[in-house]
């Protein structure tokens, strides 16, 4: 189940070792979508500032962390981000720390994130944002750097560039991070604690999978049986080996664990009036956009915003609301979201409405309950999202 480096290595066809000039000749820089028309060198010219002075340096530097050096700097982004190290440590966790603080959820405290991002590594970092045309995410950007020699555009501003002579690589990296794309990730503490602190009940279903995130918190409380559907066949193939492994490694819980992989607005499931609550954070419209070559993906099925509230989020809702008991919790966590992809660095954003749009769909079902906040990292412009600062809505409603 855990990646190591060798797997991750694979997904780079990196070129033969190219001489230093022609390095240089071949380096260039990207701006958000775009490669620059300019080298770096008429960058610094025209800047004329202490960069012009250094950027022999800089150019080495960069030639070294690319080129010469270029599986040592894989190696370490590796092992910055994704390796896992001590795996017990990751799957088996106390929920007793409170994250309830002045009536918000702190969503970051305790991170149990990065098992997820290791056992969908290759998923979660080819995440696109807005457009199938999106070239913004963190394995393009790695890729681009090592095969193609174009980086970053926040590595020739000031800060960015002392970083690169300093060959500080740990703020490269969070650079790279802070500005390229993935996909978000539910905490799996978060989502346990919830379980186990904030709702009441035994049965649990998730109408998405949350890169398994959901399913990890869930077996670290006294709930007994967890369901999830997702249209990412690797996720539900984790379903089960999470499953195995908690049952053959650590508590042998014996919990009742199932995974549908299958649009949930399609799904007939044949349970019904069985379960406590329907917990999950659903898609964002067009925010993320996972494996965009995956049919069942909703947002290939709906790409207009209304059709997709529709078609995707109405019927996922009346697909899951039979599988509740009566008086069972029915609870979402959404943000609204600007879609920038065509405007970044500008102010005229296409703001999505997207938490009270599908709020307004829930009751048409269900009578609404209360909404609660839910703070994660600091919301910047490039993810897209809006709203009171870092907070998120978990709308809570009941069938």
């Amino acid at each position: 189940m855990i990646v190591s480096y060798p797997s991750f290595r694979k997904l780079f066809d990196l070129p033969d070792i190219i001489d230093y000039e022609e390095f240089k000749l071949k380096l260039r820089v990207k701006r958000n979508q775009k490669v620059m028309p300019y080298t770096p060198d008429e960058f610094f010219f025209a800047r004329n500032d202490f960069r012009l002075e250094q950027k022999e340096q800089y150019y080495q530097n960069l030639y070294e962390i690319c080129v010469i050096d270029r599986e040592n700097t894989l190696e370490k982004w590796f092992a910055a981000h994704i390796q896992i190290d001590n795996l017990t440590k990751h799957m088996n966790f106390s929920l007793d720390k409170n994250i309830l603080k002045d009536d918000v959820i702190m969503g970051r405290l305790q991170n149990k994130g990065r098992i997820i991002k290791n056992i969908n590594f290759d998923k979660i970092f080819k995440t696109k944002k807005y457009s199938n045309e999106d070239t913004m995410s963190i394995l393009d950007e790695l890729s681009s750097m090592f095969s193609n020699y174009i980086i970053n555009s926040n590595l020739t501003i000031p800060n960015g560039f002392e970083k690169v002579i300093n060959k500080d690589l740990s703020t490269i990296f969070a650079i790279m991070r802070g500005t390229r794309h993935r996909a978000s990730i539910f905490n799996p503490y978060t989502y346990g604690w919830l379980l186990q602190h904030y709702f009441d009940g035994e049965r649990v279903i998730a109408p998405t999978a949350g890169w398994n995130s959901y399913q990890i918190g869930f077996h670290q409380t006294n709930w007994k049986e967890f369901t999830c559907i997702d249209v990412i066949d690797s996720v539900i193939d984790n379903v089960k080996t999470i499953a195995d492994y908690y049952n053959d490694n650590l508590f042998a819980d014996n919990k009742i664990v199932n995974g549908y992989c299958c649009p949930s607005e399609e799904i007939i499931l044949e349970e019904k009036n069985h379960y406590d609550l329907s917990l999950c954070s659903p898609p964002y419209f067009n925010l993320e956009i996972y494996e965009s070559d995956n049919p069942n993906q909703s947002l290939n099925n709906f790409p207009v915003y209304h059709d997709w509230l529709e078609g995707y989020w109405n019927a996922t809702i009346e697909n899951i609301l039979p599988t509740l008991k009566k008086g069972a919790t029915f609870a979402f966590v959404i943000s609204d979201h600007k879609d920038i992809f065509a405007n970044i660095g500008k102010e005229n954003y296409t703001e999505r409405n997207i938490s009270e749009d599908m709020l307004n769909i829930c009751k048409r079902h269900m009578a609404y309950k209360k909404t609660e906040n839910i703070a994660w990292a600091n919301f910047s412009t490039l993810n897209g999202k809006q709203g009171s600062g870092n907070l998120e809505d978990m709308h809570i409603l009941v069938k």
